[in-house]
């Protein structure tokens, strides 16, 4: 095999029933110079033993490396296969999710082809039967569509860029994927956005994403991390900033609807006031953002541009 080229990052806790899927899928990938870092976070299941006998008695299109190390979450999972891979490019995965065929390679090219410091593709939410619930297609014309989606997934980073800035997932158990991102879009000079759907992200009820985050908690306070954020983005950037602004926006008004699903009043209206008095110390002229307007931005889904409208109208 060529030299590595592209690392696929996929942190596995108690994952073996989803092993042998992503090996099938990452086999169809057809890209010289792949390889797949398996970051066994402390499985209390046979997961580690599982990637073993598929290293040692699977026909593998791609180079197979396996850490296995005490159960720290997500995030220093990540950071961990940030760490040892040793492509030119990264790419994020979750244990239970799905790629498409290809994918990475329409990544690839995309990132050679036009000398992208980031390419973002689309997704498709999908049950357990893989039926397709929604699909997530970005509009390359729109600016918004780089912060559209928050996910480390269907996208490819160039590994140079993360090394260099030292950028890591942030240590929380919530929006470390939004930290890393925004981090990341900060120092880039050249963003791609494409039309293909690369990525297929499942309706897991039981994961972290979709059971717990609306669980309150001081262990889960976005502002802490969004406060890290902003100290930490280069301050130079050349990204857009009224989308930037809005996204951060954005991202208080989800949390402060997320949490009220699961607190007190009293908890709510201080995660509220919190907010808002965030939003005054770092972007004091928020409540004027141009994508506020009604229509904007052109291509967010009603839903998410009403529920922010009224949040910051609120």
């Amino acid at each position: 095999m060529s030299r590595i080229k592209v690392s696929i990052i996929i942190p596995i806790y108690n994952g073996e029933k989803y092993i042998k899927h992503l090996v099938q899928q990452l086999n169809q990938q057809n890209v010289d110079g792949l390889e797949v870092v398996f970051i066994n976070d402390g499985s209390k299941d046979k997961s580690y033993e599982l990637l073993e006998d598929v290293k040692k008695t699977t026909i593998l299109n791609f180079e197979m490396a396996i850490v296995n190390q005490e159960n720290g979450g997500i995030c220093r999972a990540r950071n961990k296969g940030l760490d040892v891979a040793q492509g030119d490019y990264i790419v994020f995965m979750d244990q239970d999710d799905g790629i498409k065929p290809n994918a990475i390679r329409v990544l690839l090219n995309n990132m050679e082809s036009k000398s992208a410091d980031i390419v973002l593709g689309g997704f498709e939410l999908i049950d357990k039967e893989e039926k397709v619930l929604e699909t997530w297609i970005l509009n390359p014309k729109d600016p918004w569509s780089t912060f559209r989606i928050n996910a480390p997934w269907a996208r490819m980073f160039r590994k140079s860029i993360i090394e260099k800035n030292h950028i890591r997932f942030f240590i929380t158990k919530i929006s470390e994927d939004f930290y890393f991102n925004y981090r990341y879009l900060s120092y880039c000079k050249k963003i791609v956005v494409i039309e293909d759907i690369v990525y297929q992200w499942l309706m897991n009820e039981k994961s972290e994403s979709h059971a717990n985050m609306s669980q309150y908690s001081k262990d889960r306070n976005v502002y802490e991390m969004l406060t890290a954020l902003h100290k930490d983005m280069n301050k130079n950037h050349a990204l857009d900033k009224t989308c930037l602004e809005y996204g951060i926006i954005k991202h208080v008004t989800w949390y402060m609807f997320y949490v009220a699903k699961s607190t007190s009043s009293e908890v709510l209206t201080e995660v509220h006031r919190e907010g808002i008095q965030w939003l005054k110390e770092y972007y004091p002229t928020y409540y004027k953002n141009k994508n506020l307007a009604i229509g904007k931005p052109a291509s967010e889904s009603f839903g998410s541009r009403m529920a922010v409208k009224i949040a910051v109208v609120l």
